[in-house]
């Protein structure tokens, strides 16, 4: 049989960045143990369609896989901990993360596994040598979305923080936005200029893609959870919510749209291609951004020191008031030991809507 682990996308919708840490960890146990690594078939969908290295050892039908045991990890575990626990065709349950899912003994070559398709490579390529030419560029991340939602438990970075952090970078550099939430950064003058220009869209030479069923499916996949981030997923919740047909939404779709469904091209991936391009990099709490910055050969980073706010705040308990920091703890820094090198300056990111009651 397999080593297999209940993968919390299945459930939550965890996306790109937690799927690395997931392949990274179940990758490295496997080695390590002789246990064969299996996966389902809708399992690290978003990983699959990004890269074409990726080692598994057979698929797996989760039915087979025994339910009545399972080896259960703890974020703050480290990795030896949870090698030490492992067994054949019982399923790991847990959430990797760079405590639990670094073995530092294989992490610089299992990193090789994460070689990005050609064509994303490719086109990521000549958009940043057509718009930069050999000019340096500097990578902000902008994590909101679901983090505006107080259930999420993590800090909300407010822009005074992305101001704080170009400080700290070469003057003048352009700066690549990559965010979840296009609407805010597009409506706010703080990251508009020649300066700044914001990721849309690689595969549609960065335009808006010019057509509404292209453009929610792309929006669902990238920022929805229920979908799995897989476009199959997508356009079923969209027939579901719209009453017209699957068939009948692809057929008045956009040309990029269909180049997208029929090659399984996401936008994700090339996001995550290009962040690794840059030379310097402002991070959010956010994972896809911690290994984006790990797959490149990064000048500088700058990243927030809070990254969660702990369990999300329980109505019954009394306490309806967001934290506001944590008086200067590198939170970051004690989660991810083995992505900080000295390269790296920790700054504050105090949560503005510690202000505002929650009710």
């Amino acid at each position: 049989m397999a080593l297999t682990i209940n993968e919390e996308h299945q459930l939550t919708g965890s996306g790109l960045g937690y799927q690395h840490s997931c392949y990274i960890m179940m990758r490295a146990l496997c080695n390590r143990s002789g246990l064969k690594y299996g996966i389902g078939k809708h399992d690290l969908i978003a990983l699959r369609a990004t890269y074409k290295t990726l080692q598994f050892d057979e698929e797996i039908n989760p039915n087979d896989v025994t339910a009545d045991k399972v080896i259960e990890f703890l974020d703050d575990e480290q990795f030896e901990d949870v090698l030490a626990r492992v067994e054949d065709n019982v399923p790991l349950f847990g959430y990797p993360t760079p405590s639990n899912a670094i073995d530092t003994t294989q992490i610089t070559e299992l990193k090789k596994h994460f070689t990005f398709r050609d064509e994303i490579t490719d086109a990521c390529k000549k958009f940043k040598e057509d718009k930069f030419g050999d000019t340096p560029v500097i990578s902000m991340h902008i994590r909101r979305g679901d983090f505006e939602d107080i259930q999420s438990g993590m800090f909300l970075i407010d822009d005074d923080y992305y101001e704080d952090a170009l400080k700290q970078m070469p003057d003048g550099l352009p700066v690549l936005i990559f965010t979840n939430d296009k609407d805010y950064v597009m409506n706010n003058p703080k990251f508009i200029g020649s300066r700044f220009t914001l990721v849309h869209d690689i595969e549609n030479n960065n335009e808006i893609v010019n057509c509404d069923w292209t453009q929610l499916m792309l929006k669902m996949v990238d920022e929805s959870g229920m979908g799995r981030f897989y476009y199959k997923m997508v356009l079923k919740i969209m027939s579901d919510k719209s009453g017209v047909p699957v068939q009948q939404i692809i057929k008045e779709m956009s040309a990029v749209g269909k180049r997208k469904l029929k090659y399984n091209l996401y936008n994700y991936s090339y996001d995550l291609c290009l962040m690794r391009m840059c030379d310097y990099h402002i991070m959010a709490n956010s994972s896809f951004g911690l290994w984006g910055v790990e797959l490149s050969n990064t000048n500088k980073v700058v990243y927030p020191k809070y990254w969660m706010q702990g369990s999300h705040v329980d109505a019954d308990d009394g306490d309806d008031q967001i934290k506001m920091d944590l008086d200067g703890f590198d939170q970051t820094g004690s989660l991810a030991g083995h992505f900080i090198t000295d390269k790296w300056v920790g700054l504050d990111n105090p949560d503005q809507r510690a202000f505002t009651l929650v009710y």
